[in-house]
């Protein structure tokens, strides 16, 4: 007798486990959008310094990073470029072009990656190449 409500409890304990169906994996955490802070340096002239940059998604799939750049340690510069992202793996990659008007340097094409922790990305207009190197910004 002892046996049989012993295993009748057991039972009800493992039939909720045995029923339910296994849980749908999470989806994949969006690597790209956030608040980012590192440094730009120039590969064409050595010029570097301190770069923030904020990604948002929109609606229609594509990203905008809004850069705040520092030349100098007192000019700052501030753009805002439309990227695509594709996953490849455990990372994201990401491209964009955008026409920062003449003074500026024109025409800037930028790729790079993101592993969710650290962004990376290249950018090379006419007068000037370089790159991109941030980790996620410190929670305000």
């Amino acid at each position: 007798m002892r046996l049989g409500i012993l295993s009748g409890i057991l039972l009800c304990l493992a039939l909720p486990l045995i029923a339910a169906a296994p849980a749908p994996p999470p989806a994949p955490a969006d690597l790209l959008v956030g608040d980012w802070e590192g440094t730009w340096t120039s590969t064409t002239n050595g010029a570097s310094d301190s770069l923030r940059c904020t990604v948002t998604k929109g609606d229609d799939g594509k990203y905008t990073a809004a850069f705040d750049a520092t030349f100098w340690k007192i000019f700052r510069f501030k753009s805002t470029v439309t990227l695509t992202a594709t996953v490849d793996g455990r990372l994201w990659r990401f491209r964009g072009e955008q026409d920062l008007g003449f003074l500026a340097g024109g025409v800037y094409k930028y790729e790079g990656h993101t592993d969710g922790q650290e962004f990376y990305s290249t950018y090379d207009s006419k007068n000037d190449k370089g790159i991109f190197r941030m980790k996620r910004a410190a929670a305000k």
